[in-house]
């Protein structure tokens, strides 16, 4: 058995097959219906994606008795561990009563030699070497033979139960401090709507500077954990490892949000100049498009290349890597993401290339100021309209016709280009302090993987 580190003493390496059965799942026939929705609950790894919880007690469909006799599937006890090998690999979770899981699973049933939880975070750390004793091309799959051979260091019972102990502590310390930066960046999304919603209804053209308590979250968010490497003492991972000046986040940015004015009434927009608009009467997409197979390359953007509701561009690729029909866009341009519009992807192209036909583009015009277009389309009330505004079920899109009928208040290209000013200038601070958020919540993952590390290399504890 490969062994890529030595354990402590009373530890040994051993066979996941050795600490239990290996069992799989199935699938009864989906034509006979008298097999579904009966009582014995049923998991697919579809059940787990996004599921973070370490019990499961059902999944979204049962199957009936008739269905479990008819079928490969097969009822596995509370506190099995399951464990999906194939698209993807390694979902894992615990049986948290009588199980059935279809054929995506290989499902350990754990002997008096290990504890469940154990294995548990053991799989959770062990994804890789999972992925590793996979084979196949189309969709890399684990087989039950191979799954009972993963090693696993380990350890006396007792000393399982104070390694998952530990385990959980730190975890619930972690969890604690990623809870406080995931609530801070939503409160920085809240506070970037309220900076649109009162730019946008002529506020920030005041010579009030409501925003002058807005400083509390230009400060930085520092994560300090930092993923422990294995020491000759085995030092303990302490709670400053894991989050260091948590309370410093920003409390108005943690608890309640910026709270802002409301907007001037449209009647004082009206009188000063402001004008109710459709957008169609001030864009309309471009037609112009590009062969990728006729054409030299160029850079391209697809959806994936825009940051849903941020209005950023994450990047781009050549041209030549997508072979359909593109659109042409220039420097400047507006670039609106037609496909799923719920995701918002509204950007300013910078520089000259082409684009997925699912991007509408929108050609610069005198006059308007396709940056103030970008900032009132990033706007929810825009994403509301456009969501109920779409069609399709699988691939959701919305047309130009239907965008060309949203009406909104319009300024003069002076105060358009004022208000697009005074946004950027709030925007830049809630930036830094996002990728202070970022960078935190990356550090905490690496950390979690190094807190499951020093528990299975007999460090923690």
């Amino acid at each position: 058995m490969n062994k890529d580190y030595s354990l402590p003493v009373n530890w040994f390496w051993v066979k996941l097959g050795d600490v239990g059965e290996v069992v799989a799942g199935g699938t009864p026939s989906t034509k006979v219906h008298e097999y579904f929705d009966g009582e014995i609950a049923w998991i697919t790894p579809a059940d787990l994606t996004g599921y973070r919880n370490k019990y499961i007690s059902k999944g979204r469909r049962n199957i009936s008795e008739e269905g479990l006799k008819n079928s490969s599937a097969r009822l596995v006890p509370k506190d099995s561990i399951l464990f999906s090998f194939r698209a993807p690999i390694g979902y894992v979770v615990i049986a948290a009563n009588e199980i059935s899981t279809n054929q995506g699973f290989k499902n350990l049933l754990p002997n008096k030699k290990v504890d469940s939880e154990f294995v548990y975070y053991y799989l959770k750390s062990a994804k890789r070497l999972a992925e590793e004793n996979a084979s196949g091309t189309t969709f890399k799959e684990i087989s039950a033979k191979n799954f009972s051979r993963l090693p696993i260091p380990l350890p006396p019972l007792p000393e399982q139960k104070k390694i998952v102990e530990k385990i959980e502590e730190l975890f619930s310390q972690l969890d604690s401090g990623v809870a406080s930066l995931k609530k801070a960046k939503e409160q920085l999304r809240i506070y970037r709507q309220s900076v649109l919603a009162h730019a946008l209804s002529g506020r920030l053209l005041q010579k009030d500077d409501i925003f002058s308590h807005s400083d509390s979250v230009q400060k930085d968010v520092i994560f300090s954990g930092k993923a422990a490497e294995p020491q000759s003492n085995y030092a303990p991972i302490k709670r400053d490892d894991i989050f260091h000046e948590r309370d410093s986040i920003p409390k108005d940015v943690i608890s309640n949000g910026i709270q802002l004015p409301e907007g001037l009434p449209a009647e004082d927009l009206a009188k000063a100049g402001w004008k109710w608009v459709k957008l169609g009467e001030l864009i309309s997409p471009s037609k112009e498009r590009f062969e990728p197979l006729e054409n030299d390359n160029q850079k391209y953007i697809g959806l994936e290349h825009i940051e849903k509701g941020t209005g950023k561009i994450l990047g781009n690729e050549n041209s030549d890597t997508v072979r359909s029909t593109k659109t042409i866009f220039s420097k400047g341009d507006l670039l609106y993401g037609k496909l799923r519009p719920y995701l918002n992807k509204v950007t300013i192209a910078e520089f000259n290339g082409v684009c997925s036909t699912d991007i509408l583009v929108f050609n610069k015009r005198e006059g308007l100021s396709n940056s103030f277009l970008k900032y009132r389309m990033l706007m929810e009330d825009f994403v509301s309209y456009a969501q109920n505004h779409m069609s399709g079920v699988q691939h959701p899109r919305i047309n130009f016709k239907s965008l060309s009928e949203y009406d909104l208040m319009l300024p003069n290209y002076n105060q358009q280009t004022q208000i697009v000013e005074e946004i950027e200038s709030r925007f830049a601070g809630s930036e830094a302090l996002e990728k202070a958020i970022n960078d935190s919540l990356t550090k905490a993952e690496t950390l979690r993987q190094s807190i499951l590390k020093r528990a299975f290399e007999g460090k923690l504890v």
